[in-house]
């Protein structure tokens, strides 16, 4: 299954877009987006803030994927006017599909953070050049999906930054993901755009053009 949204945008009062304006999409899918509310905002910078709740990652889908792409280039063409680089944030679905975007698009994405999703790592190598902050329990019931296999294969990265909850299991893990400090902290992460080494692994033809 999967869900198909048009995505909506809470901008941050007033908002002055200019080439340095961060992008962030939160991924978080609920049903009737209840995880997506107006009081889940950062409004401490000047930031364009979108919903665009979706799943749609899992097994080879690709409708997720396609309905990121397609609120990227409305945002590139309508409101930013300009190519940019996208953070993106998440939990539970919303995380696995940071992840997945991550993994698929690093040259669009900075930065994630991500609250208990689970990764794909065949392709986690492609994330080399891209921030994360990954938060997790060992109460969780996907720790070692969402944390301990990242971790291990990402002990390297400088990039990589985890955070363990304590006595928290997966609902309860929903509240770590707006928190100001790991949002700020996001949001200060530079990408280096032209990495002096990087390896992308992709079993799509697509991304090949």
């Amino acid at each position: 299954s999967c869900c198909l949204t048009p995505g909506y945008f809470y901008l941050t009062y007033p908002l002055s877009l200019t080439e340095e304006t961060p992008v962030v999409f939160d991924l978080t899918y609920g049903v009737e987006d209840t995880y997506c509310t107006p009081e889940r905002k950062y409004d401490d910078e000047n930031i364009l803030h979108v919903f665009a709740p979706q799943i749609g990652h899992l097994l080879g889908n690709c409708m997720g994927e396609v309905n990121f792409l397609d609120i990227y280039k409305y945002i590139e063409k309508y409101i930013i006017r300009r190519h940019f680089i996208a953070f993106l944030i998440g939990y539970s679905n919303g995380a696995h599909a940071a992840w997945s975007l991550a993994e698929k698009y690093p040259d669009l994405i900075a930065g994630i953070y991500v609250v208990s999703g689970s990764v794909n790592t065949d392709y986690i190598k492609n994330i080399r050049n891209v921030f994360i902050r990954n938060v997790s329990s060992i109460e969780d019931e996907l720790f070692s999906d969402c944390y301990k296999k990242p971790g291990e294969l990402l002990s390297s990265h400088e990039q990589y930054h985890s955070m363990l909850v304590e006595n928290a299991n997966h609902t309860d893990l929903f509240y770590m993901l707006y928190q100001r400090d790991y949002l700020s902290e996001l949001l200060q992460s530079k990408k280096v755009e032209e990495p002096k080494e990087f390896e992308f692994f992709t079993q799509s033809n697509q991304f090949l053009t």
